[in-house]
């Protein structure tokens, strides 16, 4: 049987950091599609089948956890996994992150790309 390739979801109001993520995880063989905020995300997590989102919070219109609430309050989309990939990096931040149901929240200074993606291939794996 064919490997079928995972589609993450990238969402994030930087359109350069839309499209580094895109080219770093297309390179991995995966499915990449993209939103620029929370209300994007939530239209194409309901119409397209998902294996995990990134997710950043500070965006217009809908913030990140305002969207990962949202997320988790759909039947039809709750257990999409998704990993907070954000600037803001306070413990109330994080602790509210992981509360909304966020299944892990990496502060984007304190990591590099490869770690980024060994949690997403290690959370695919689960």
């Amino acid at each position: 049987m064919a490997n079928v390739k995972k589609t993450i979801l990238v969402v994030d109001d930087h359109k350069f950091l839309r499209n580094f993520w895109e080219s770093k995880l297309s390179a991995n063989d995966y499915n990449i599609r993209k939103a620029s905020d929370g209300l994007e995300a939530i239209k194409i997590a309901r119409v397209e089948p998902l294996d995990i989102i990134l997710l950043d919070i500070v965006m217009p219109h809908m913030n990140g956890f305002e969207t990962l609430k949202n997320l988790k309050a759909d039947e039809k989309i709750k257990d999409i996994p998704v990993i907070v990939l954000s600037n803001l990096g306070t413990d109330e931040e994080i602790k509210q992150g992981m509360k909304l149901g966020a299944i892990d929240y990496i502060v984007k200074s304190d990591v590099i790309p490869s770690e980024v993606e060994q949690k997403i291939k290690k959370y695919l794996k689960n």
